[in-house]
This record gives structure tokens, C-alpha cells and sequence, in this order.
């Protein structure tokens, strides 16, 4: 008997084949039930990992809606600084660079944000300022 790789019991590699086959609403679907399964003391850093790429996979299939939608699930399970470069620039490339500009000045204000990361969002705003057209903001 041949099991359909979507009734497989790993919920993050049928949620994987999903977003591979464009269904990426469905994919994130499957990896939020997999957490409202999952005991309450689970670490979802799995899950976030497995939203991040469904993000990646439907942004490079065109469809940005559900990468913003994948990468702020992530977020409201992790809060790691990649996912909010993801997001920030997912925000810059839509043309939303108002949304760019709070992602990376959010990541700014962290105390937490090593160095080399700072650095990296200073960037990342400079580039939302510049997109925008506000190159005085940029050259700050």
C-alpha cells in the first residue's frame, strides 16, 4: 500500500511538500496543527524553522501574502533577528517600505543584537530609506 506523502504522521515534512507543490496556505495550516497538538512546554523552534522556509518557498513562488503570513507565524512562536531581516525585506521588496523601516528600527532597538547584526539592520534601513526615495534618512 502507498501512503500519500500528506497523510504522513511528520506533519513538518507533509507541510514542507505542501509549500513545494504551492499549496503554501495549506502548509501553514499543517504546521499550526501540528502545534495545537504539541504539549504546552514544547520548544517550537522546529516549527518556526519549518514556517521560515514555507515562507522562502512561497515568496520565490510568488506569493508574498503567504511569505508575510508564514514569517509572522514564526515570529509569534520565536523571536529570532532572521526572521525579522526575512520580514523587513520581504516589506522593502512589496514596495511597503513604511513596514521595512519599523521591522528594521525594531531590530535596532534590541539590546540584545550582537554587533555584526546591528550592522546588518543598520543596513537594511538605509536600503528601505533609499528605495523609498528619502536619501537624506539613508546617508544617517
Amino acid at each position: 500500500m502507498t501512503r500519500d506523502p500528506f497523510e504522513s504522521p511528520d506533519a513538518l515534512h507533509a507541510a514542507h511538500a505542501l509549500a513545494i507543490a504551492g499549496q503554501h496556505a495549506e502548509a501553514i495550516a499543517r504546521v499550526q496543527q501540528r502545534l495545537a497538538e504539541l504539549p504546552e512546554e514544547h520548544k517550537p523552534y522546529p516549527e518556526a524553522k519549518a514556517l521560515a522556509t514555507i515562507a522562502r518557498v512561497a515568496e520565490r513562488g510568488g506569493d508574498p501574502v503567504a511569505a508575510r503570513c508564514a514569517l509572522e507565524a514564526a515570529l509569534g512562536l520565536v523571536d529570532w533577528a532572521d526572521l525579522h531581516f526575512a520580514l523587513g525585506n520581504l516589506f522593502r521588496r512589496r514596495g511597503e517600505y513604511e513596514r521595512a523601516v519599523r521591522v528594521h528600527q525594531h531590530l535596532l532597538n534590541r539590546a540584545d543584537l550582537p554587533a555584526t547584526e546591528r550592522d546588518r539592520a543598520q543596513h537594511g534601513l538605509a536600503q528601505d530609506y533609499i528605495k523609498a526615495g528619502l536619501f537624506d534618512r539613508a546617508e544617517e
